[in-house]
């Protein structure tokens, strides 16, 4: 009986290996999208810019992406740092920024 549950905590521990793995690999990938729509690398969002950035983090399978609050944060400072600052605040669930646990949220794995 004692093996089987070492068992189940060993295999409990693994998946969250994996969970965290899977989200880092999702916020790079939202944090690759954002650096490249920086076309001409002033760190200012042009609004087609904006509109391409959206585009593409909607199509990031393992995440929900509130559009709406990601384009009224933006309105008022259409930055690359702003959206930095999001992704800094979800990684570090930090509370300075709140928008950031509301306009990206983790999917529980194997959900997607």
């Amino acid at each position: 009986m004692d093996r089987l549950l070492s068992i189940i905590e060993e295999q409990a521990d693994l998946q969250e290996k994996i969970r965290i793995k899977i989200n880092q690999q999702i916020l790079e990938h939202i944090l690759t999208i954002v650096v490249r729509e920086d076309r001409d690398q002033n760190g200012t969002l042009r609004p087609t810019e904006i509109e391409k950035m959206i585009v593409r983090l909607g199509m990031i399978e393992g995440i929900e992406f509130d559009e709406k609050l990601f384009r009224e944060t933006l309105e008022e400072n259409p930055s690359i740092f702003t959206v930095m600052k999001i992704l800094r605040c979800l990684l570090e669930q930090d509370d300075e920024f709140q928008h950031g646990m509301t306009m990206f949220r983790f999917l529980p794995w194997g959900s997607q």
